[in-house]
């Protein structure tokens, strides 16, 4: 085999269609039978869902920061910024007390 070359891909397929040969039948997780495994399948989306969300968004967070070019920040604006920051912080502590 030459550099560069993947491989059979009928060897490839067989080997994908083998493995999700295991996704059906009474102990997959995938089509759950009993009340239980519904409810772990369910929490399984959900995590999934939930993961691929916050991945999704700190991915496009990251290619909008690294495309766009960031201005200087006045001191004003940067102040504003660590007070509003600060404020839930400080005062956190005191709303305890009071409940």
């Amino acid at each position: 085999m030459e550099e560069g070359e993947t491989g059979n891909p009928a060897m490839s397929y067989s080997f994908s269609a083998l493995v999700l040969a295991g996704c059906s039948g009474q102990q997959s997780a995938l089509s759950p039978a009993g009340e239980e495994s519904a409810a772990v399948y369910r929490l399984f989306v959900v995590m999934l869902v939930g993961g691929m969300s916050i991945w999704v968004g700190v991915t496009f967070l990251l290619i909008h920061a690294a495309r766009h070019r960031r201005e200087a920040w006045a001191a004003e604006k940067a102040s504003a910024l660590i007070a509003t920051s600060l404020i839930p912080r400080l005062t956190g502590p005191v709303r305890d007390l009071h409940t």
